[in-house]
C-alpha cells in the first residue's frame, strides 16, 4: 500500500481511473520467512530496522525537537501538531509527516525497546544507530536481507515493528511468519483500517510496551501471513481476470 501523498504523485496524477485501482498489502517469501523449528525460541525482543535520520540535513532547533518526543512521550502525537511543526519549519507539510516525524517515532520507540529490564534486547540496523548512546549495547550490525533476518526473528519471542503512519509493514509480515510476536507501535496519525488487532499486542508509550513484555495476544500472530499472502494476491488477480472475461464473453 501506498501513504495518500503517493497514491497522488504515482496513481491519480497520471490519470488512471480511480475505480480500476485495487490497493494490495505487502506480503512475505514463504520459503525465506517461516517458522523454524530447529531454532529455540529465547527470552528476547529484537528491531529490524535502520535510524532513519531523515532530519540530518534540516536545522531543527532544539526546542521543538524536545516538544516533538515530548508529544510521542505523551501519547500527543497528532495531525493537527505535525502540520503546526512543518509550519514553523517551513517544511512541506506531507514530507514531515512522512519522513520527519516517522523519523523522530522510530527512534524515541528504540530507545524505549532499549530500557526494558529482564529480557535480551537486539537492534539490526546501519550503523546510525551508534549515534543514540542508549541503543549502542544492543547494536548488532546490519543483515543482509533474507535467511538472516529470519534467524533473527525465528529466535526471538518479541519483534517491534515502527511506524508512525501504517502498521501492515513487510517487517510485519516477517515477524508473523517467523513465529514471533508482533509488538507494533500505535498513534493518531495512522489512518490505516487494520484487521488484525487481535494477532499483535499494540502499544503507544514506553509504559504500554513494558507491560507487552510477558503477555501474548489473543489470537495466533501467523495468521496475519497467512491471510495476506503472494499466493492470495495471485488468486484475486485471477478471479478479477476470470470474472471479466466472463462479462466480456457475454457482450
Amino acid at each position: 500500500t501506498l501513504f495518500d501523498e503517493f497514491k497522488e504523485a504515482l496513481v491519480y496524477n497520471k490519470g488512471l481511473d480511480e475505480n480500476k485501482i485495487m490497493p494490495q498489502q505487502f506480503a512475505t517469501n514463504p520459503k525465506i520467512f517461516f517458522r523454524d523449528e530447529s531454532i529455540k525460541k529465547e527470552n528476547k525482543i529484537v528491531f529490524l530496522g535502520s535510524d532513519y535520520n531523515f532530519e540530518k540535513d534540516i536545522s531543527i532547533p532544539n526546542a521543538i525537537k524536545a516538544s516533538i518526543y515530548k508529544d510521542i512521550e505523551d501519547k500527543n502525537l497528532t495531525t493537527d501538531g505535525v502540520r503546526e511543526y512543518a509550519q514553523q519549519l517551513h517544511i512541506d507539510e506531507a514530507y514531515f509527516r512522512t519522513s520527519i516525524i516517522t523519523s523522530f517515532v522510530r527512534r524515541r520507540v528504540i530507545v524505549w525497546m532499549c530500557s526494558l529490564k529482564d529480557i535480551e534486547i537486539e537492534v539490526y540496523g546501519t550503523d546510525t544507530w551508534l549515534q543514540n548512546p542508549e541503543v549502542v549495547p544492543y547494536y548488532k550490525g546490519l543483515l543482509p536481507y533474507g535467511e538472516e533476518m529470519a534467524k533473527v526473528y525465528n529466535s526471538a519471542t518479541y519483534a517491534i515493528s515502527v511506524h508512525p503512519q501504517y502498521r501492515y509493514q513487510q517487517r510485519v509480515f516477517e515477524i508473523s511468519a517467523c513465529g514471533a510476536i508482533p509488538l507494533i507501535y500505535k498513534c493518531d496519525l495512522i489512518k490505516e483500517e487494520f484487521y488484525h488487532e487481535d494477532n499483535v499486542l499494540s502499544f503507544s508509550t514506553f509504559e504500554e510496551l513494558k507491560n507487552s513484555i510477558g503477555t501474548k495476544p489473543q489470537k495466533d500472530p501467523k495468521q496475519i501471513s497467512e491471510d495476506i499472502s503472494y499466493k492470495k494476491m495471485v488468486q484475486k488477480i485471477i478471479k478479477i481476470v476470470q470474472i471479466n472475461l466472463s462479462a466480456y464473453c457475454k457482450i
